[in-house]
């Protein structure tokens, strides 16, 4: 009989959505004066329009953090990621591989940064934007790219023709954000407040006639890919990146009232019978 109440009781917290897993938390980078670059697993990279790479122009920040020009040296692609595309592998294996990422057990990735200036030459039937997150994940490519401009975030669809979700929201000044990626889905927050959700996206993406052109290298095809900042010829501008950390503790199972009445009327049907097994023997 204890053991049939113990099951009632673990199925109700299975359902209530709490996780055995052991936490996973990488800091990607610690804004402590330092660039991405010197401490291993972002590093920088930029790309002039011939599809050549230049030098990022990056600033530490007193106090914490790295300001980046994304139109410095000519450069149209300007950012961090955590692969390296010239030797197909990750900058930190230790903290990355090809599943990091898993969509199905979720993750969060949680980042500050401010858009100090952008350029505004494109429009929601073209959108683009000076500082972009992508999350890439490890099994099946599903992913999503989120766009900030001065007074919009926004989610690329997959053909990038249009915004598949969007809000107000000023990113002139330092917020931090969480992306969270769980199944097919993802969200955005900042101070505990929802920005933007959605599904996450299966991009349609063509490297060689990219502009500028990447060659063979398709970032929304590789494995456990993440990138901060300019990934457009069409926008520039600079941004300030403040520290940046993965967690790969899988989400919490999602709790809905039919997951609730179930788990309850499993632990009540289950002590009912309980009872009455106890009677039959006195």
């Amino acid at each position: 009989m204890k053991i049939l109440w113990k099951f009632a009781v673990a199925s109700t917290i299975f359902f209530a959505g709490t996780t055995g897993a052991n936490a996973a938390i990488f800091t990607l980078y610690n804004a402590n004066g330092s660039t991405p670059a010197s401490q291993g697993t972002l590093k920088p990279g930029a790309i002039r329009s011939s599809g050549l790479p230049t030098t990022v122009s990056e600033t530490q920040v007193t106090g914490g953090g790295v300001i980046l020009d994304t139109a410095a040296n000519s450069a149209e692609y300007s950012g961090y990621s955590n692969y390296n595309p010239v030797t197909s592998s990750y900058f930190d294996t230790g903290t990355f591989s090809s599943s990091t990422l898993n969509q199905t057990t979720g993750y969060t990735i949680t980042f500050t940064v401010s858009l100090n200036s952008a350029t505004t030459n494109t429009s929601s039937s073209n959108p683009r934007a000076a500082f972009s997150v992508m999350a890439i994940s490890g099994n099946g490519n599903k992913g999503i790219e989120i766009g900030f401009r001065a007074a919009e975030i926004f989610a690329q669809s997959a053909n990038f023709t249009s915004e598949a979700q969007t809000a107000a929201f000023t990113t002139t000044s330092t917020s931090t954000y969480t992306l969270t990626v769980f199944n097919n889905n993802y969200s955005l927050t900042s101070g505990g407040n929802s920005i933007i959700a959605g599904s996450l996206q299966n991009y349609i993406f063509d490297p060689s006639t990219s502009n500028p052109p990447l060659g063979t290298f398709n970032p929304y095809t590789t494995d456990s890919f993440v990138f901060f900042g300019d990934n457009t010829g069409q926008e520039s501008g600079t941004f300030t990146l403040g520290s940046v950390t993965l967690n790969t503790t899988p989400v919490p199972f999602e709790f809905t009232p039919t997951y609730g009445l179930i788990a309850v009327g499993t632990v009540v049907a289950i002590k009912k019978w309980h009872r009455k097994a106890k009677n039959k023997s006195k």
